[in-house]
């Protein structure tokens, strides 16, 4: 016996008309995770992929997550913002978009942020706390530090 998906009764679910999900098999989110898709958003979670609990998608645009990847708790991912400019502030009814890809094997930790435009790598590891918006190469790591992001590549064992 093989589950297809593990998502949590405390879990909420709302896709809008025209709005697209595609679950990987075993993908599993854990409770109080909270899955937003808007009228034009594609949202697309591959094999293997595991929420943990809090986490929350707001997809507006795309987002593209690989398999086999990992998150911790109260991640966000977040594909869109509101539109705001020096003469009129923050907009209440318009908003910009931007794509989100996670390559697979990679990593989230505890409390990341991804917004709009972040792209990634493959076997990747965002340390906890981090706000990615930006492409990460393949096979990094990235930490805070003094509230900088830090990118190092993940060396291979001789």
């Amino acid at each position: 016996f093989k589950p297809i998906q593990t998502i949590s009764l405390k879990t909420s679910f709302r896709v809008s008309n025209g709005g697209k999900l595609c679950l990987g098999y075993n993908t599993c989110i854990s409770e109080y995770g909270q899955v937003f898709i808007g009228n034009s958003g594609e949202l697309y979670i591959g094999d293997r992929v595991y929420f943990n609990r809090g986490s929350f998608i707001s997809c507006q645009s795309k987002i593209h997550i690989e398999k086999n990847c990992q998150f911790g708790p109260d991640v966000k991912i977040i594909d869109n913002n509101h539109k705001f400019s020096k003469e009129e502030g923050v907009s209440t009814t318009e908003h910009s978009y931007g794509e989100i890809f996670i390559g697979e094997s990679s990593w989230i930790g505890a409390n990341v942020v991804l917004l709009k435009n972040a792209k990634i790598g493959k076997k990747c590891v965002i340390g906890a706390g981090c706000v990615i918006n930006q492409e990460i190469p393949d096979n990094s790591i990235v930490t805070l530090d003094k509230n900088n992001i830090v990118i190092d590549k993940i060396m291979e064992k001789n």
